[in-house]
């Protein structure tokens, strides 16, 4: 498997990744599949990302029309950003604007497959690595704005992380909060129900937010201490008892603040 030749055999099988590029359909799925495989050796994974072919063929894939396809190329991502490098080079190379189309997808698998991608790389990525994409920030908060059935729980929650990992980045904080992100998650706190999870990381983004001093002002106006002081002593409490409180403490930064 690590043997030079591998990675570019698999890679010729599936083409340019294309719809046209090949007549024989089975032939690139099965292709991909063994790509998704064969990116969890280290070494293959590297050359994968040095590639000048690697990550262009599956977006590209992840753009086409055939299902099975998609969630193939989506399993290649999801073994390939297990590590810091290859998350970065996802991001660096526009990889979150294909995984928040394949967001919105009709089919449910591929809707949770490329919100696991997402979250893996908002949880492991290095934060000076994340970028500030307005296209992909204006996508991620109209989706956010809507009400998440149980079901998709999961997608819900990458959002959130996506937003946790970006408002980490001091650099980003401000053009964040004039994004209207903070009043968002703020209007999610008050209107609807999520797992306490979910809810624990809306805080964390916030707060996250707030550390920053020139964006005191702007929150403040949105509302931000009228809805944490409600959660806090009204809605917490009487959806999940006293000790859901206990999930603040991983919040604090410590000090005056």
């Amino acid at each position: 498997m690590r043997r030079p030749g591998t990675l570019g055999a698999v890679l010729a099988l599936i083409g340019d990744g294309s719809r046209n590029a090949r007549t024989d359909g089975e032939c690139i799925r099965d292709a991909t599949l063994a790509l998704a495989q064969i990116v969890k050796v280290r070494e293959i994974n590297e050359r994968f990302l040095i590639n000048p072919r690697g990550l262009d063929v599956i977006f590209r894939m992840m753009q086409g029309s055939y299902k099975s396809v998609k969630r193939h190329s989506l399993s290649v991502l999801q073994n390939l950003c297990q590590s810091r490098a290859a998350n970065a080079t996802v991001v660096g190379k526009g990889g979150l604007r294909h995984l928040f189309a394949l967001i919105q997808n009709k089919n449910d698998d591929i809707r949770r497959m490329a919100a696991a991608v997402v979250s893996t790389i908002a949880r492991t990525i290095e934060r000076r690595e994340m970028l500030f994409d307005n296209h992909v920030v204006t996508l991620g908060l109209l989706m956010l704005r809507r009400e998440f059935l149980d079901k998709e729980e999961a997608v819900e929650m990458s959002l959130v992380d996506f937003f946790c990992a970006l408002a980490s980045v001091p650099a980003v904080r401000q053009p964040l909060v004039r994004s209207n992100v903070s009043l968002v998650l703020l209007r999610k706190l008050k209107t609807q129900h999520m797992p306490l999870e979910t809810l624990a990381k809306i805080f964390k983004c916030e707060l996250s937010l707030a550390s920053e001093p020139a964006n005191h002002h702007r929150m403040l106006e949105e509302g931000l201490l009228e809805v944490v002081a409600k959660a806090v002593f009204v809605d917490l409490p009487a959806r999940f008892g006293l000790a859901s409180l206990s999930v603040l403490g991983a919040l604090d930064v410590g000090g005056d603040e």
